[in-house]
């Protein structure tokens, strides 16, 4: 193999490396995702299936079977914690309820622990809610995910170590959007991430969307 071919070869190998996705919170038809995947190169996708107030997020049930018939994988939801409206099991139980009536399927529930405003002022209790919603999901057969940031986890729960056994998905957005690594520093009970949100809310295809990547 000449020594440009090799070039190409490893330049063509990095490149595929990168993994693009985004994660949404309304509803997303199949042609906007077709449209996501062809012009911005999305492969992954994450739609919100339960909300800060307790309910399950119908919408979930059309994006995601959308997601999947445009062809991105894999397709993931994920569980905004009501604390200050129902308890940790029974709205796991809500959301499954929802899930299984929708037909919905997801390759992974991740828990989206962010906003002091939406959680109490004791750690423990907090912490102990967040467990009480993995251990729930687990019994009920997902697999699962943690959607946090050192800014919002340690205000939460006091930077517990706990649930380092799951994959992390992170937020931290620069002025120029950086699909990477290199700011990482480990928090609460995880010394590496799986997924970094680089970029915050815009609009791409008509859609509004947050983007995500990993290596």
């Amino acid at each position: 193999m000449s020594l440009v071919a090799l070039l190409v070869v490893l330049c063509f190998t990095f490149a595929s490396a990168d993994v693009y996705g985004v994660d949404v919170s309304s509803s997303v038809s199949q042609s906007a995702w077709s449209c996501l995947k062809s012009q911005h190169g999305v492969q992954f996708a994450v739609a919100r299936a339960f909300t800060s107030v307790g309910t399950f997020d119908h919408a979930c049930v059309d994006t995601v079977k959308n997601a999947r018939a445009a062809g991105l994988s894999p397709v993931d939801v994920y569980f905004f914690p009501a604390f200050h409206h129902i308890g940790a099991n029974a709205s796991v139980d809500t959301f499954h309820k929802g899930m299984v009536n929708g037909n919905v399927q997801a390759d992974k529930v991740w828990l989206d622990i962010e906003g002091s405003d939406y959680w109490g002022s004791d750690h423990a209790t907090n912490v102990r809610y967040i467990v009480d919603l993995y251990y729930r999901l687990v019994q009920h057969g997902y697999k699962v995910g943690v959607y946090t940031s050192n800014s919002q986890w340690s205000p939460i729960t006091g930077n517990a170590k706990v649930l380092g056994n799951l994959p992390l998905w992170y937020a931290h957005y620069e002025n120029t959007p950086q699909p990477n690594f290199n700011d990482w520093k480990p928090f609460g009970a995880w010394s590496s991430p799986s997924i970094k949100q680089y970029r915050g809310t815009h609009t791409e295809c008509g859609v509004g969307i947050d983007s995500n990547w990993h290596p």
